[in-house]
């Protein structure tokens, strides 16, 4: 058996899409802060506007899960990077991951943004994966810097998702058939809608 000194958790957060921003936003680029006490900033966005696209992925390192753990917090800001001027603000908003604490899982969600004066701001959505590493029976490679898909008309992801070592995370179908395990048979993403969050396909006439 491993020594429990080597059981480790790493979670991958893509950042794929704004949407609704209600403002034009030059180089918009994205920080994500997790528990208060790692941040990590994406690379800033070929296309800005009130729906830009980065489709790029992030990763951070997490202990072992300890008894009575509390959810993940992830807080995430949206600025615009302007040439010779500061980083301007535009909007913030936060989520728990309850599904992810104890690892394994893979899901979707749609973060309600907040600008500074706390006035509705769009939404920014993100695809989390947590990996367990070390642990008797799981044998994961390396998700450093892959995505887990792509935004339609987004491309694919940015040089800096794509310099990491590792083999690539499931492709789009791949994780699609992922997520409905994970969400339960008659709800599936729309990644044709990158803030729409969940929604419940037609029936089938009878």
């Amino acid at each position: 058996m491993q020594s429990p000194a080597r059981l480790r958790r790493r979670l991958v957060i893509t950042v794929r899409a704004a949407a609704g921003l209600g403002v034009a936003v030059a180089a918009p680029y994205v920080t994500l802060e997790l528990g208060g006490n790692q941040e990590i900033q994406t690379a800033v966005a070929s296309v800005g506007g009130s729906d830009p696209v980065w489709d790029e992925a992030i990763e951070f390192d997490l202990p072992p899960p300890l008894p009575h753990e509390q959810p993940l917090s992830i807080r995430a800001q949206v600025y615009s990077n302007i040439r010779f001027c500061p980083d301007r603000f535009i909007a913030s908003g936060s989520t728990t991951l309850d599904d992810l604490v104890f690892g394994g899982a893979q899901l979707e969600k749609s973060v309600p943004l907040r600008d500074k004066a706390g006035k509705a701001a769009g939404h920014l959505h993100l695809g989390f994966l947590m990996i367990k590493e070390g642990w008797p029976g799981i044998d994961v490679g390396s998700a450093a810097g892959t995505v887990l898909g792509e935004v339609p008309g987004g491309g694919p992801g940015s040089m800096t998702a794509a310099a990491g070592p590792g083999p690539v995370l499931p492709s789009a179908g791949a994780a699609e058939m992922q997520a409905r395990e994970v969400l339960g048979a008659g709800y599936i993403m729309d990644p044709s809608k990158p803030a729409a969050g969940l929604y419940h396909p037609p029936l089938a006439a009878a």
